[in-house]
């Protein structure tokens, strides 16, 4: 029942206004989800960010692999290089960033992070929390 009520609100449409939470409104969420796990309403505890990072991934492995989807629209075109140097994972030209809100987008988040796992691996990733992933890939947005 928790499911299917309580988890569907923080579900829906978690990709548009995921990435524009502070980190206090997430400690506020993840707190109500680890209540309700003690309190017996749910059998199982995962935080938002965990939630937030597979959605994550799910929708833009579909909208960067099928050209057909209705948001891959959304993003940049692919970088044309006039001789090939080495590998590299990100075939979008990514691009420069000045307003928060555009830095917190679906699509510009998810760009970086796929950069920032690509450079650095799993092993950064291990036992840091998304609101760091989330710096990193807005310092690069920057270009700092």
């Amino acid at each position: 029942m928790f499911c299917a009520l309580v988890m569907s609100r923080i579900l829906y449409a978690l990709l548009a206004w995921g990435g524009f939470l502070t980190y206090e409104l997430t400690a506020k969420i993840d707190s109500f989800l680890r209540k309700a796990v003690r309190w017996g309403f749910s059998s199982h505890y995962k935080c938002l960010t965990d939630l937030l990072r597979e959605a994550d991934m799910h929708l833009f492995r579909k909208m960067t692999s099928n050209s057909g989807h209705c948001i891959h629209q959304l993003l940049p075109p692919t970088k044309v290089l006039p001789m090939k140097l080495r590998d590299s994972h990100c075939v979008f030209a990514l691009p420069q960033c000045h307003y928060n809100l555009y830095k917190h987008s679906f699509v510009l988040r998810n760009l970086f992070f796929q950069l920032i796992e690509w450079m650095f691996g799993d092993i950064v990733f291990f036992g840091f929390d998304f609101s760091v992933h989330a710096m990193l890939c807005l310092q690069l947005a920057d270009g700092v």
